[in-house]
C-alpha cells in the first residue's frame, strides 16, 4: 500500500512542475531527477548515492515550488 501512497505523490510533483505557474527551474530539477535515475551513471557504488541525489532534489523542487500551486494539487482539502 505504501508504494501506491508513493507513486502518488510522485506524479503530484510531476504534475505542480508541469504547471506553468511553477518556475522554470522546477521542471528542469524534475528533468534531472528522471535522467540521474535512468542513466547509469554512479558516483558510489550502490544505491546510497541515488537515495541522497533524489532527496537532495525532491527538497529543492518542494521549496521552489509556489504555495498557490502547492494548495492547488494538494491530497487533503484545506480547512475553512
Amino acid at each position: 500500500m505504501r508504494i501506491f501512497a508513493l507513486i502518488r505523490k510522485l506524479y503530484r510533483y510531476w504534475r505542480m512542475a508541469q504547471d506553468p505557474r511553477s518556475p522554470n527551474i522546477v521542471r528542469n530539477l524534475v528533468y534531472l531527477g528522471m535522467a540521474y535515475t535512468i542513466l547509469p551513471i554512479d558516483f558510489l557504488p550502490g544505491p546510497l548515492d541515488d537515495f541522497a541525489i533524489i532527496s537532495f532534489l525532491i527538497t529543492l523542487i518542494r521549496r521552489f515550488i509556489p504555495e498557490t500551486v502547492k494548495e492547488t494539487y494538494s491530497d487533503t482539502p484545506k480547512a475553512s
